[in-house]
């Protein structure tokens, strides 16, 4: 065997495992969300609550909560938050208040979402653990990219929250 394969497998064995069940989770939720579905509220903000908790611990952890990270990191939120908020904006939903449900139109961008952002966020845990040097702008980028992925996380599910509350009501079993 390679030396790169040992040290690949060396990762992989040493990866808790409560990461591959969140990645196993978030995997199944984002294809999921490609078809229509009906869901509570909660289960709504569920993906945005990972992604910033995700978040929260890869700053904390690789880089620190230094005023400079947290606002490259707001400004790419605002920006994915913009962004979630126009990929929503056409679609409808159907609410049953009465249940706490919403009926969701099939969506490809949560799994997007989820393809991009956690495999980016192990593999940046991975290479500061491993300590590959990187270029220092490197890491900015990498915090404000963190931050918009969570930003459209969000904006997607607050537009959907908010088109909850405008919906006609219609009981959703």
């Amino acid at each position: 065997m390679f030396k790169e394969d040992l040290m690949m497998m060396d990762v992989i064995a040493h990866t808790p495992y409560y990461v591959w069940v969140m990645m196993v989770f978030l995997f199944w939720n984002g294809y999921q969300s490609c078809f229509a579905r009906t869901r509570s509220l909660g289960r709504l903000t569920l993906i945005p609550a990972l992604f910033i908790w995700l978040e929260y611990n890869s700053l904390e952890d690789l880089f620190g909560l230094t005023p400079v990270h947290a606002l490259m990191s707001l400004l790419g939120l605002g920006l994915g938050f913009a962004l979630g908020v126009a990929i929503t904006q056409g679609k409808r939903v159907c609410a049953d208040r009465a249940k706490g449900l919403i009926r969701l139109p099939g969506d490809r961008s949560n799994l997007a979402l989820i393809v991009i952002n956690f495999p980016f966020q192990y593999l940046l845990h991975v290479a500061f653990q491993l300590g590959v040097t990187l270029p220092h702008g490197f890491w900015g980028a990498a915090i404000a990219l963190m931050g918009f992925l969570t930003g459209v996380s969000l904006g997607r599910s607050a537009t959907f929250i908010c088109k909850y509350f405008r919906a006609e009501n219609t009981a959703l079993a």
